[in-house]
């Protein structure tokens, strides 16, 4: 737990001062009558102190919850503060690296150098900025990529891959996915929250199994909610008219004649390959993700103010940490 604003409430839950630096003290953590948990508090420093705990996820979420409350938005802590609160929740490195160098100071520079600039300049280098705030938002919020496709093309078998363990059964016999599967992967330094569905027929016959007619709706109820839709086509399987959101990806490279298609069991990384490209093509990202240390917007509201020379947003300058004050 780190910073004024989670100390304090820290000792709000225990009832009693914090430790000494350097000390340990046993603590009964609560909230009105409701009891968290019973913690070792560690302090570390005079800006941070550890707690451990008995590990029920339970218990440690609802705690999470308490130590939260009223310090999710320290804005008059400054641009550092938001970014080393948004660090907690990062769902990628990429993304922890970027807001790493926010929390250094690398936007308050860029935004005070922006503020000495004639409006020309401002203007080009604000389109500059927008750039990289579009970077950084697929980089800390992921989108909804769903594997849709026939029966047996595949779908399972490739979402496996994308979430790195066996989440999805994978059988021969059509019809075995039934309820949407989902989970956080990654295509290279992009995160995603990839969906397994039931298969849809070619046609768009529902399925005379009630059970599996009813999967089919939940499949294409995703299909209409999905940011990116990946239709697995094992061989003359039209995909659903949806404009620029569906991809059609050749699956079932272990099939005789399907040498060019994808084989994710067979050869992996080429499959990850080939769907991060498609990935990066549908939403127009670069290849290259920015170099470290570079400014860029991380919520919506500081693009926006960057266009003007006001820098009241940027709130107070904390002391800028090196990364062993930080992490």
């Amino acid at each position: 737990v780190r910073g004024a604003p989670a100390l304090a409430r820290l000792q709000q839950l225990s009832g009693a001062p914090l430790p000494e630096v350097g000390a340990l003290a046993l603590r009964r953590l609560s909230r009105a009558d409701d009891e968290l948990d019973e913690a070792l508090l560690v302090r570390v420093d005079a800006t941070s102190c550890e707690l451990h705990l008995h590990g029920s996820p339970v218990l440690v979420a609802s705690l999470e919850r308490a130590l939260a409350a009223g310090t999710e938005e320290p804005a008059s802590d400054g641009i550092e503060a938001l970014a080393l609160c948004d660090l907690a929740s990062a769902v990628s490195e990429a993304g922890a690296r970027l807001l790493l160098d926010q929390a250094r100071g690398a936007l308050r520079r860029s935004a005070m150098h922006m503020a000495r600039m004639t409006p020309a300049r401002r203007e080009r280098a604000w389109r500059a900025m927008h750039q990289r705030a579009r970077v950084a938002d697929f980089l800390l919020h992921p989108r909804r990529v769903l594997l849709a496709g026939p029966p047996n093309a595949g779908k399972s078998t490739l979402f496996n891959l994308l979430v790195g363990s066996d989440r999805a059964l994978v059988s021969a016999q059509p019809g075995t996915t039934r309820d949407l599967v989902e989970g956080l992967a990654r295509l290279g330094p992009w995160p995603i929250v990839a969906v397994d569905s039931a298969g849809l027929d070619a046609g768009g016959a529902p399925s005379a199994d009630p059970i599996g007619a009813l999967a089919q709706q939940r499949a294409l109820a995703e299909l209409a909610r999905a940011d990116l839709v990946l239709w697995c086509d094992p061989g003359a399987s039209a995909p659903p008219e949806a404009g620029s959101r569906v991809a059609v990806l050749a699956t079932r490279g272990d099939l005789p004649g399907r040498a060019a298609a994808l084989a994710a069991l067979e050869d992996p990384g080429a499959a990850l390959e080939r769907i991060e490209g498609v990935y990066r093509a549908r939403f127009d990202l670069p290849a290259r993700l920015l170099h470290p240390g570079s400014a860029a917007p991380f919520r919506a509201a500081q693009l926006e103010e960057l266009r003007g020379t006001a820098l009241g947003w940027l709130g107070a300058a904390p002391p800028i940490e090196g990364p062993r004050g930080l992490l």
